[in-house]
């Protein structure tokens, strides 16, 4: 029978496995920042928005968790993702060296916005991250980057 490359996107997700365990709190928020920026792309590119955010960490002893986290509404913005993320890791991290950290959305479907008749949709932060899209995209990711995440090369 014919094979069938269709098929649903349940969850968009970035990790990465370092090559030396980290303990670092000021490495581990750059890289959680750079894994829901790149997140936050993909749903864009996709037209989705996540309602769960997730992270996963495993430690230096190969023990592995995740916990996850529903949004009021769906989002496929960066900041949002991130503060969610960084917001259940810092809770949920015991200090051990670290071996492989991910951020993951799940709950995928389209970006659906409650407005509120009280508070005006303040849609900065919206446009800032679609212009931050067009730059990469027409110059490459590596051109614009948050300083927070740029890594000092240690000799």
């Amino acid at each position: 029978s014919e094979i069938e490359t269709n098929r649903i996107t349940k969850q968009i997700s970035q990790e990465e496995t370092f090559a030396r365990d980290v303990t670092d709190a000021k490495r581990l928020r750059a890289v959680i920042l750079e894994q829901s920026e790149h997140v936050g792309a993909q749903l864009r590119e996709q037209n989705f928005g996540a309602k769960t955010i997730a992270i996963k960490i495993r430690y230096k002893d190969f023990s592995t968790f995740t916990r996850q986290t529903t949004l009021p509404q769906p989002t496929d913005l960066d900041q949002p993702i991130f503060e969610t993320a960084w917001k259940l890791f810092d809770s949920n991290w015991t200090r051990k060296p670290i071996r492989l950290i991910g951020v993951a959305t799940r709950g995928l479907g389209p970006v659906v916005l409650q407005l509120n008749l009280f508070k005006p949709r303040d849609d900065r932060s919206e446009k800032l991250t679609r212009a931050v899209d067009a730059i990469r995209q027409k110059f490459g990711e590596t051109k614009l980057k948050r300083a927070s995440t740029l890594r000092s090369k240690k000799k």
